[in-house]
């Protein structure tokens, strides 16, 4: 009974999209097929077989809807077609009908135990077989459909949880609405790169007990976690001290550096009222901003079962040159992302500043 399960799938969906289901009859009586014909040639394709192994071999080729199935065969029985028509997936969702004499009726549990779906008894009742074709070919289609919805929804949720994985829940919602995955393949990008670094942060860490560091960084990454979702930007990574946000990728913007430049503004005036309490206690730390405008390749970077969505490329080198020259309480941001964003009032021009990395002083402009 081997069968290619593509070519197999593909003559079961070609079976679904007809109007007509295809009904397999398995008898080895001329005269009870001629009687099966009768009742249901005018609402079915009919399949015809006259012994257990020719129906298995028309079974796995033509993946009927449905087969009403004589238990008494000349090679194999109905018992023995059916065990095996269950234990190969190509076949395995094919309801099957038993046909059988009354006397015959007390192997019923020996055929729903090898996976029968119903019996039929002969003489044959043309309303009986009528009903009973009808009904499980409807539960049939049923069962497949719900299957299909079921796996449907279930690589949409693992689709989404290898998203969220990475990106945020809203920005995993919008880019599986999107219909694309692409940000999950390497690729190239103009991104808007934020760099944020806290000033004083290793003074704090050395000075203060472990658990007011925790509760400090708890407090920071709430804030940051909010601004960053609020003007729709993609936190890459972070560790106690430092944070890199990018936006346009993996879902495009066409204002993303004023996107960018809006958060980074949100974020200090954000971060104000946190400094201010922990001054209070004796500890003074403060946020420092980069920016810069240009082209990276982004994508997972990692091992199985630890992935990471990283950022490759001289413009979140630069974000990050930049947030180390900026003074406390500064953005600091590149001519390039500047020109596309047109200068704030109180923006002034800085530098040029001599980068590690850089070959060539880079020239600014502190907001």
């Amino acid at each position: 009974m081997a069968a290619n399960p593509n070519a197999a799938n593909e003559i079961r969906s070609a079976a679904r999209a007809r109007a007509r289901a295809r009904v397999l009859i398995v008898d080895d009586v001329a005269s009870n097929l001629l009687i099966l014909e009768a009742i249901l040639s005018q609402d079915y394709d009919l399949l015809v077989s006259m012994t257990g192994e020719e129906a298995l071999r028309i079974a796995a080729e033509k993946l009927p809807d449905l087969i009403v199935l004589d238990i008494k065969l000349p090679d194999i029985d109905g018992f023995e077609v059916c065990r095996q028509l269950k234990a190969d997936s190509a076949t395995r969702g094919i309801p099957v009908i038993f046909c059988t004499a009354l006397d015959e009726v007390a192997d019923e549990r020996r055929g729903f135990e090898v996976g029968a779906v119903d019996y039929v008894t002969k003489p044959l009742s043309e309303p009986v077989v009528q009903a009973r074709v009808r009904a499980h070919l409807a539960l049939s289609q049923h069962s497949r459909w719900l299957a299909s919805t079921v796996h449907a929804q279930s690589d949409q949720l693992a689709r989404l949880g290898r998203l969220r994985s990475f990106f945020s829940p809203k920005l995993a919602d919008a880019i599986l609405a999107s219909g694309s995955e692409d940000a999950l393949n390497t690729h190239r990008s103009e991104i808007s790169a934020v760099r944020c670094d806290l000033h004083g942060f290793a003074q704090f860490n050395e000075a203060a007990e472990p658990e007011e560091v925790m509760e400090f960084l708890r407090e920071y990454h709430a804030i940051l976690g909010r601004v960053i979702d609020a003007h729709d930007g993609v936190l890459m990574r972070f560790s106690g001290e430092s944070a890199m946000v990018i936006f346009n990728d993996p879902m495009p913007h066409q204002n993303h550096a004023t996107m960018a430049l809006e958060m980074a503004i949100a974020l200090r005036s954000s971060f104000g009222g946190l400094a201010t309490r922990w001054r209070e206690r004796g500890q003074t730390v403060a946020i420092s901003i980069g920016m810069a405008l240009g082209f990276a390749t982004l994508g997972p970077i990692g091992f199985p079962g630890r992935w990471d969505y990283g950022v490759i490329g001289r413009v979140a080198d630069l974000a990050g040159r930049l947030a180390a020259m900026a003074e406390a309480g500064c953005i600091l941001v590149d001519q390039r992302a500047m020109a596309r964003v047109g200068a704030p009032p109180g923006a002034r021009r800085v530098g040029p500043f001599s980068l590690e990395g850089f070959a060539t002083p880079v020239s600014a402009w502190a907001v």
